[in-house]
């Protein structure tokens, strides 16, 4: 049994992963206990993303950086936010908020996410309809823009790159 603290808004909750559930929808496989008796079914990523909320937690990087006395944690896997990644940094101020609104305008401005601001209110939009935001690549202009980390992927996309330029 693994636990762990969340700070969200000015709420902190005890977040306990008590048992991994074989048929899940959607990678929703860890069955998980909140300290006031709320349950929920949660994936890795999204566990990974909370991991962000816990304050006794290491993180890889613990690097933050400041837009107009907002702070906002450096992205932790690479470039960009991952969509539930920017979400939870996002909400952790409360909505209607000055501080939400400078957190919305700093990602963008910093460039931890490659989309318009109509783009990440229409992600937080569908966090609070209880939509399960899915981490794949942004898509900025039809292309995705997060470059693969697959070393295969990579030399194909070069060998690609190559025969486009020299036939």
């Amino acid at each position: 049994m693994y636990t762990f603290r969340l700070n969200i808004h000015s709420l902190s909750l005890l977040l306990c992963i008590c048992a991994v559930v074989c048929e899940s929808a959607g990678g929703r496989d860890r069955r998980c206990l909140y300290e006031d008796g709320d349950s929920e079914d949660l994936s890795i990523v999204e566990l990974n993303t909370l991991l962000i909320l816990d304050p006794r937690v290491k993180k890889k990087s613990t690097a933050s950086t400041t837009y107009k006395g907002v702070v906002l944690p450096l992205p932790q896997y690479g470039r960009y936010y991952k969509k539930s990644e920017a979400v939870l940094v996002i909400t952790q101020y409360p909505k209607g908020s000055k501080e939400r609104t400078l957190a919305i305008e700093g990602v963008k401005a910093k460039g931890y996410v490659p989309v318009s601001t109509r783009n990440i209110y229409r992600l937080l939009e569908l966090d609070e309809q209880g939509i399960s935001i899915n981490d794949t690549p942004w898509k900025v202009d039809n292309e995705s823009s997060s470059p693969s980390t697959d070393p295969w992927e990579i030399k194909f996309n070069e060998i690609k790159e190559y025969k486009r330029k020299y036939g």
